[in-house]
C-alpha cells in the first residue's frame, strides 16, 4: 500500500512540477485515454505470451519546450482468456518523465516511467513494479485535440522475471 500512495504522490508531484511551465505556452497541461496492447512473458498458460487489452489515463503537462511528465492510471478491459481461466492487469499507476521536441503540430519524444502493476490469474493475485520506458509522438490537429502513438517497454521485478511491452494509440486534449 505505501508503494501505491509513493508512487501517486510521486506521479502528483511530477504534475505539479509540470504547471510551471513557461509563460508562453497556451496549453501546457493535457488528458489523454490511451489503448495499449499489453504482452507479457508468459507464466500462465501453454502459450508463449499473454496478451492483454489496457485502456491507459494520461495526465500531464510540459515542464519546458523540451521536458514534460505524466501520472499514468490504467486497467485490463480486454482480458487473456483460456477456457474458464483468465489474466488481467487489475490495475496500474506510475509516473513518466519525457525528453520532447515539438516540430510544430509533430512531437516525438523518448521517456522513463516507474509503473506499479497489479496483476490476477483467476482467484490469485500478484504484483510487480519497475522501470519502464518508451519511444513515441504527439500528432496535433489545431491548438487543443490531437493523436498519441507509443511503444512502451517493462522489464518487471526482479529485473529478468517478467517483460511487458505493447504499442499504445490515444486521444489527447490539451488545457
Amino acid at each position: 500500500m505505501n508503494k501505491i500512495i509513493a508512487t501517486l504522490a510521486a506521479g502528483a508531484l511530477l504534475c505539479g512540477v509540470s504547471s510551471l511551465s513557461v509563460a508562453d505556452d497556451f496549453y501546457p497541461g493535457y488528458i489523454a485515454l490511451s489503448y495499449i496492447q499489453i504482452e507479457s512473458d508468459d507464466r500462465f498458460f501453454d502459450d508463449s505470451k499473454e496478451e492483454t487489452g489496457d485502456l491507459m489515463i494520461r495526465v500531464g503537462g510540459k515542464i519546458n519546450d523540451h521536458f514534460a511528465s505524466e501520472l499514468r492510471v490504467g486497467a485490463t478491459v480486454v482480458p487473456e482468456e483460456q477456457g474458464t481461466q483468465e489474466y488481467r492487469n487489475d490495475y496500474f499507476v506510475g509516473g513518466f518523465f519525457r525528453v520532447q521536441k515539438q516540430f510544430g503540430g509533430f512531437v516525438p519524444y523518448v521517456g522513463l516511467s516507474y509503473t506499479y502493476i497489479k496483476e490476477s490469474f483467476d482467484d490469485a493475485s500478484a504484483t510487480l513494479q519497475d522501470l519502464g520506458y518508451a519511444a513515441g509522438f504527439d500528432l496535433g490537429f489545431g491548438e487543443r485535440l490531437g493523436l498519441n502513438v507509443e511503444y512502451w517497454a517493462m522489464t518487471g521485478e526482479p529485473f529478468d522475471a517478467l517483460g511487458r511491452k505493447g504499442p499504445s494509440v490515444g486521444a489527447f486534449y490539451r488545457f
